[in-house]
């Protein structure tokens, strides 16, 4: 993609318009860069991998939770620095790997992030963490009966001595 094409930031829109003053910087700096695709695809992936994300580490929560163990915080502070690191690698080259409507909007208040695409990422993240969340709700009963990795139903199971 040549540099014409490519979406500008906020210090890239500066130098592009010149000296027409700070309002037609605003104004360029809030408008551009809703029409690109490329913008819409990438949130499009930062929707994807949130939802992937926060439905991974709910469901590692959730099974860690059904153990009963003290340290239940610690195996999830360690399942979670490795989902982070995973996603953010996998992510990172079609999106930036923010993950993260915070990060974005730390990028955003820094310049290294344009207003379309911090704004669109972080609304797919936001509406990728509600997916995720619904799904976990939605699948609550399956994962009520989960234990170490396999699914029990006690309803199928027989009880008494001559089992």
């Amino acid at each position: 993609m040549n540099d014409s094409k490519r979406p500008q930031d906020g210090h890239q829109v500066e130098e592009r318009i010149g000296n027409r003053g700070k309002a037609a910087v605003w104004a360029v700096y809030f408008t551009e860069g809703w029409d690109d695709g490329v913008i819409w695809e990438s949130a499009l992936v930062e929707m994807m991998a949130t939802t992937c994300l926060c439905y991974t580490s709910g469901l590692i929560d959730t099974t860690i939770g059904k153990f009963g163990t003290s340290r239940a915080a610690a195996y999830a502070a360690v399942s979670s620095i490795f989902l982070l690191t995973l996603f953010i690698l996998a992510i990172a080259p079609g999106s930036g790997g923010h993950v993260n409507p915070l990060i974005t909007f730390s990028t955003m208040n820094t310049g290294l992030t344009g207003f379309s695409r911090g704004i669109l990422y972080m609304l797919a993240q936001t509406i990728g963490a509600a997916l995720a969340g619904a799904t976990l709700r939605g699948s609550e009963r399956a994962i009520q009966w989960q234990v170490a990795g396999a699914f029990a139903n006690p309803e199928l199971l027989l009880l008494g001595r001559h089992c």
